[in-house]
């Protein structure tokens, strides 16, 4: 494979593709095959009751990376990963109350309000469909999507793509999950305006990004560390110039590109997780994607752009790296290295580089995927 200008955007590869590149863009993984799902569907059993956060606010990856290694073709590794995992998360809160929920945005963000936003959901999806919620829910949580390092919104959209496959209680209670998690970890980044017309590529505005030097976080969280671009003018003055007018598809594969770019020519001591949350982040709302009302994906795609662009303006590095213009490992390699390491933010990153190489075929999504493998394997 020859590396190709990150520059070359024809709206014919969007358009056009292999089936696996069609499938992956109605929001269904690479490796959806019975086995698969029977060892995702297992996993779900094993996570069960644990709560959305543990060691005093880390995200419970367990979902999530289950559902990726599954996508990545991995379905014979899952289990002994999520029975591993499972032993460091904490148990979950007692059963809420879905009445306590009385003034929906208004309770936005109050995580104590968890239990009882967790019971919402599940009564939500159950009076009606999870389709139907998720295309009620999509716009209201969008603006807050960057909250607990944009775990809210990673968690949903992967149960959405689980359950896009399958129907299953598991599946339709992991959703509920996902979206309560969302809710109640719910932040706003700063300068949240309405959705404006800009002119410039998302990579453009990416390859000259200002990134903020001052102190981030006292507590090493990446959501605490965003918190400084509320001081920081560059990010609210430059992220709406982006253009995002078009099929939304396309739209999300030009921030995807540039976050990726961006993830590689920024990776630094110390921003390994912000700079890996900057790709699977906006990647994800691809699983989401089929599932807003049309009229709801300008606001979406806003919201992920600036979601990207955010992390990468608050964790970026000075010292820029250069893009390499060798030719990245392959996709097998990867995998195979991403399961030496075990690290539930490599195989996440890596699956969400897979996918979105294979719907654009450029080589910087496995590039920005090996970047990243390679620091999980010296750290």
């Amino acid at each position: 494979m020859n590396p190709r200008s990150s520059d070359a955007l024809s709206r014919r590869e969007f358009l056009e593709g292999s089936a696996a590149a069609m499938t992956l863009a109605a929001g269904l993984p690479l490796g959806v095959s019975a086995m698969g799902q029977d060892a995702y569907e297992e996993s779900l059993k094993v996570l069960r009751g644990a709560g959305p956060e543990y060691a005093g606010g880390l995200a419970n990856h367990g979902p999530m990376a289950a559902e990726a290694y599954v996508a990545l073709g991995c379905e014979d590794r899952v289990l002994a990963w999520v029975r591993g995992y499972r032993k460091k998360l904490d148990e979950g809160a007692p059963k809420g109350d879905s009445k306590a929920i009385h003034d929906w945005h208004g309770q936005l963000g109050s995580y104590s309000d968890w239990p009882h936003w967790l019971a919402f959901f599940e009564g939500e999806i159950q009076r009606s469909t999870w389709r139907k919620t998720l295309a009620i829910w999509l716009p209201r949580l969008a603006p807050g999507m960057a909250g607990a390092a944009a775990h809210g919104l990673l968690r949903t959209a992967y149960a959405a793509r689980g359950l896009s496959v399958r129907e299953t209680p598991l599946r339709r209670e992991e959703l509920a999950q996902g979206l309560a998690y969302w809710a109640a970890r719910y932040a706003e980044l700063p300068g949240n305006g309405g959705l404006t017309k800009g002119t410039e590529r998302p990579v453009d505005l990416v390859r000259h990004i200002e990134v903020h030097q001052g102190p981030k976080t006292s507590r090493g969280l990446i959501s605490d560390g965003i918190k400084a671009l509320a001081d920081f003018p560059p990010f609210q003055k430059t992220a709406p110039s982006a253009d995002l007018q078009g099929e939304a598809g396309a739209i999300l594969s030009s921030i995807t590109l540039a976050c990726a770019q961006g993830m590689v020519t920024n990776l630094g001591r110390g921003n390994l997780f912000a700079m890996t949350h900057a790709v699977t982040g906006p990647s994800s709302l691809r699983m989401l994607l089929p599932h807003a009302d049309p009229e709801d994906l300008p606001l979406l795609l806003h919201h992920a752009w600036r979601l990207g662009f955010g992390l990468l303006s608050a964790f970026g590095s000075a010292a820029k790296q250069a893009l390499p213009r060798s030719v990245p490992s392959s996709r097998d390699d990867l995998v195979a290295r991403a399961l030496k390491v075990r690290d539930e933010h490599g195989m996440k990153l890596l699956a969400a580089c897979a996918e979105e190489s294979a719907i654009l075929s450029n080589p910087v999504f496995l590039i920005a995927a090996e970047a990243g493998i390679e620091k999980f394997e010296n750290s």
